[in-house]
């Protein structure tokens, strides 16, 4: 039975999925790739929404259990894949994968909304709609104006192709690619007008989009296996924070009077939670709880 599902992976504690843009293009234009590989295979996988984000990603597809199984597998092995031979390293940990039913439409549609605010969730200070490794940029819009700036895939060669999209695949001859960035253009492969169905029309989107009960619904069905932020997020952010109010080279550098006002900074900016705090900048939890 074809059904909508919701798919993430864990947070990483000690390494980044996608270290920068050049990473996260790439990334996206693995959500391509395997869409083809699934089609390949005579799955009629759909995608409605997506987000990645430094060291997890987020789906919504619509399909077969074992479809959207499939789809989830072949991006996590390309993405192992890329960081074994672009970085010449491996992944610190798996990328851990997790699953769950979208019962009814309202339910694909909170979990559409869930994974299109993943900016705003994880603290990011950009809307949904300006991050650019996220299906929500493409909702409701005119996307005319990027398209002015892409050619057809069939103007690549073979050659061109496993450069820039490190797959022997072929595409399809009407396939977009965004240039310069050489992003293969998400609706090619996006079904933006299944996802536009699930909301009675754009106020209705953009109600739902600055709606944060949502995340928090979304958030009590997940919450018992990932953190709404995790770990690798936070100690980015306060590494950053290290640097910037102290010159020093990371959150573990600092004094406990500077630890304590970088989670001071976190716990308002972030909104973290005092357990992931006290991990993070390494005290203990109670007196983080006295003094903030």
């Amino acid at each position: 039975m074809k059904q909508f599902y919701h798919c993430c992976s864990k947070g990483l504690k000690n390494d980044l999925l996608f270290a920068d843009a050049i990473e996260l293009a790439a990334g996206i234009n693995r959500i391509a790739v395997s869409y083809l590989y699934c089609l390949s295979l005579g799955m009629s996988i759909r995608i409605v929404a997506f987000c990645l984000l430094n060291n997890h990603f987020h789906f919504v597809l619509y399909g077969e259990e074992d479809e959207v199984a499939a789809f989830m597998d072949h991006y996590k092995l390309l993405t192992l894949k890329w960081i074994q031979i672009h970085r010449g390293e491996r992944l610190h940990g798996d990328i851990e994968l997790g699953r769950w039913k979208a019962e009814s439409r309202d339910r694909a549609r909170d979990k559409v909304i869930y994974t299109l605010r993943q900016t705003l969730e994880t603290g990011m200070q950009v809307t949904p709609q300006g991050y650019p490794w996220c299906s929500a940029r493409f909702m409701f819009c005119d996307n005319a104006s990027l398209l002015k700036n892409s050619i057809d895939i069939s103007q690549y060669g073979i050659r061109s192709a496993r450069r820039d999209f490190h797959t022997g695949r072929p595409f399809p001859k009407e396939w977009k690619v965004i240039l310069p960035e050489k992003l293969i253009w998400p609706g090619n492969y996006t079904d933006l007008g299944l996802a536009q169905n699930l909301f009675s029309g754009v106020k209705d989107f953009m109600f739902c989009l600055n709606n944060g009960n949502i995340d928090r619904s979304v958030n009590a069905e997940i919450m018992t296996e990932s953190p709404s932020i995790p770990d690798t997020e936070v100690k980015d952010r306060a590494d950053s924070l290290a640097k910037g109010l102290f010159g020093r080279k990371g959150v573990g550098a600092c004094s406990a009077d500077e630890r304590l006002t970088i989670a001071r900074y976190m716990r308002k900016e972030m909104r973290c939670g005092y357990k992931q705090l006290a991990r993070v900048v390494k005290m203990l939890e109670e007196d983080l709880r006295k003094t903030i």
